[in-house]
């Protein structure tokens, strides 16, 4: 809405972009940073390495929100060395979706759900399947899934609390795409 860019740098900086300007968003002290997605009040997530050395870095990720020049980092639970999160979309009220390792599963990632600081498991079926991705966030808090199983894609709408099974959507992609804030879902 207002023109603003985020993403990184070659050398793993998460920048945004205002008109011309860059801003370096810092870092939760690790050496990559990735912003992921921006809102309408100029509030950004995505992942930020930390720094502990005792951490393989693949596993040091934690989602972070970057909102009035400050860096928070969501957090991560799973327990042990593999607990880590990744923030990728946020909506006009501040809420989160991304992927975490969690206490039903600290070896895949599950997409989660943050507010005001809570992180939520969306109890989408991923942990009988081949993985999934968001497809879609709107500012309603639903969170529109797509989890890929050996013979097929199916579609979950999830919002803290309740998960709807959407089936295949029919046609040959079974993939949705997006959601609108009227809670429509595409693919």
């Amino acid at each position: 809405e207002h023109g603003q860019v985020v993403g990184a740098t070659s050398d793993g900086r998460a920048v945004l972009w205002d008109y011309g300007t860059i801003t370096d968003l810092g870092s939760l002290g690790g050496g990559f940073t990735s912003a992921m997605a921006i809102n309408d009040h100029g509030e950004v997530v995505g992942r930020s390495f930390l720094p502990d050395p005792g951490i393989r870095p693949f596993d040091s990720r934690r989602a972070f929100l970057w909102k009035n020049g400050t860096m928070t980092e969501l957090g991560a639970t799973g327990g042990g060395n593999l607990a880590w999160s990744e923030a990728r979309l946020i909506n006009i009220h501040s809420q989160v979706v991304g992927f975490a390792t969690t206490e039903r599963s600290t070896l895949r990632e599950v997409p989660v759900f943050w507010d005001n600081g809570t992180m939520t498991d969306l109890q989408t079926p991923v942990l009988a399947s081949d993985g999934s991705v968001i497809a879609g966030f709107n500012d309603r808090g639903q969170v529109v899934v797509n989890v890929f199983f050996a013979a097929s894609t199916r579609v979950f709408l999830a919002e803290p609390g309740t998960v709807i099974d959407l089936g295949t959507l029919g046609g040959s992609e079974r993939l949705a795409s997006d959601i609108n804030d009227r809670g429509q879902v595409v693919g």
